[in-house]
This record gives structure tokens, sequence and C-alpha cells, in this order.
């Protein structure tokens, strides 16, 4: 796989763009009804993951969530039969209940308990940033895969604090200071402690005998920017309210905002930011990116 077999969303023209976007757009805010940041950013990962996520036989989703993603992402790919692997149990008893997976198990990614050469294909989404064991869950991918299978991931790229939009504000009035602070705060509350650059995956990939066919950016620096203040005043605030001591997700959960019933403030909340999403659309796209989608292929051949 190549980018050009799938096409690159920062290089696509403004109506192919907007007749991808809108109904992605509408279908994520409709299963992410409270989470309004959470389904703006999927936004723009949906696009490159569904005109990527290809394959057939068996597939592993990793740190699945609560399974409602993969109702987007999945029909993509019919001819894959989908195990899960989620370490919090609210997150995997939702995505055992939402049918997109033939099972799903209750692990650690550094703990899979899956034999060797398992998996013709191993799928994650915005997980392997936020995983302390990234190197052992990555030796685990490279085990687990057959030879000739696919390691699809999405992350944020190294350029992730340049498309946001605060950093760059906070670096323009030159208080250096503050802005590392509030990365630093960013980090915490996203739980991120692996943010690399693309060498750095390869190498990375490289020794676990997987070679890097495919990277391709998304989020620019308008959406990235979209997406830090929406979840500034949603997340950031529960966040601050608890006082750092539980995360955004965490304080959905206990609330009750994950419930998969609510949909019409999902349309609600998609109506309020389509100007947004429009806007997206038709702002000229160009680096810095926020997001990166990489394809990377076990050595040998496919049996």
């Amino acid at each position: 796989m190549t980018e050009a077999s799938f096409g690159e969303p920062a290089r696509f023209g403004l109506w192919e763009r907007l007749a991808t976007r809108l109904p992605i757009a509408h279908r994520i805010f409709r299963i992410h009804p409270t989470m309004p940041a959470t389904a703006y950013w999927r936004i723009y990962e949906a696009e490159v993951i569904l005109r990527g996520l290809r394959g057939r036989g068996r597939a592993l989703d990793l740190g699945c969530g609560d399974g409602s993603f993969a109702s987007v992402l999945f029909p993509a790919a019919p001819e894959l039969s989908w195990t899960g692997v989620e370490q919090d149990e609210v997150d995997a008893t939702l995505a055992r209940e939402s049918g997109q997976y033939q099972e799903v198990l209750l692990t650690r990614g550094e703990d899979m308990p899956f034999p060797d050469d398992e998996f013709d294909l191993v799928f994650s989404n915005c997980v392997l940033e936020h995983i302390d064991g990234l190197d052992v869950v990555l030796d685990h991918v490279g085990r687990i895969l057959k030879p000739g299978g696919q390691f699809i991931f999405t992350v944020p790229s190294e350029d992730f604090y340049e498309a946001i939009a605060i950093p760059r504000f906070l670096r323009a009035l030159g208080v250096v200071s503050v802005r590392d602070r509030y990365m630093d705060h960013l980090d915490r509350r996203l739980e991120m402690v692996n943010v690399l650059d693309m060498r750095e995956w390869e190498a990375k990939l490289a020794q676990r005998g997987l070679e890097v066919t495919a990277e391709v950016p998304y989020a620019t620096q308008w959406a990235a920017s979209i997406w830090e203040l929406i979840a500034t005043f949603t997340g950031g605030v529960a966040y601050w309210v608890a006082q750092g001591m539980t995360t955004p997700r965490k304080i959905q959960q206990s609330s009750g905002l994950v419930q998969p019933d609510r949909g019409w403030i999902g349309s609600i909340c998609f109506a309020l930011l389509l100007p947004a999403i429009l806007l997206s659309a038709v702002m000229r796209n160009r680096p810095p990116y926020a997001g990166r989608f990489v394809v990377a292929t076990k050595e040998g051949q496919a049996k």
C-alpha cells in the first residue's frame, strides 16, 4: 500500500473534502453525542482510516475503547474478523455489547496473550501515544502479526504542539515558560507519553521486522486548533474541577455520558460546530499537521 493507493485528505479538492467530511462528521457526532472534542478530532482520523483500512482474515483492534468508533470504520473492511483488546473495564464491556467484535479481551497491550503469527492485521487508533510500555507492546505486535501482515495505526505527529493554537499564541507573546507549563499540563491531561517523529517510529518498527509502507498526515493547523479549544472548554474544565485526580474519560464514565442513546445531542453538537467543519474544508491544507496515519508491513510473504 502506498499513499497514492488510498489518497491523502490534505490533497483533496474542496468538493471532495466536503463530500467526504460532512457525512462522516454527522455520523461521528451521533456516536459521541456528549464528547464533542473527541468527535471533532475523529472526523479527520476517519477520513484517512476509511481509505486505508483494508484486508481479510483475522484483525486485532489494540485499545478498542467502547467500540463506537469501530461502527464507523469496520464497514470499510468487511472481510476482516475483529478481536478487541481494552484495559478499561467499562469500555471493554461496552465494546462487547457493540456487536463489532467476535471477542473483547480485558487486558493491557503489554500483556496480550495471543500466539505468534495469529493476526493478518493489527489496528490501533490514537492509543500508542498513551502507553508507558510502548516497546513491549510493539514487541507483541511484531510477534502476533503473520508474515506479510499489516500494522495500521494513528498517533499524534511530532508537530502536534506546532499545530494546536495555545502554544503558538503563548510563544508569540514571548512567555515560553508559560507555554512549556501548558504543554506539560496538556500531556498529563491527555496522558500522552509517546510523541515521536517519523524516523523514531520507523526505527522502532524496523526492530520488530516491520517496514513502514505508507504514512499520511491529517488534522491541519486549523482543525487541530479548533479541537484544542473544544477540548479545553469540555474535558479541560472537567479535569480542572477534578484537580487532576482523574482523567476526562473517567469523568465521562462516572457521570453516565458514555451511553450511546443520545444521538439527538450529537446532531445538535454537529449543527453547532458545522461552521468550523465547513471552514476546515475551505481552509488551505498545509503543514504542520497534528496527526499521522501509518501502515507498516511485517517482513516475509503472506501465507
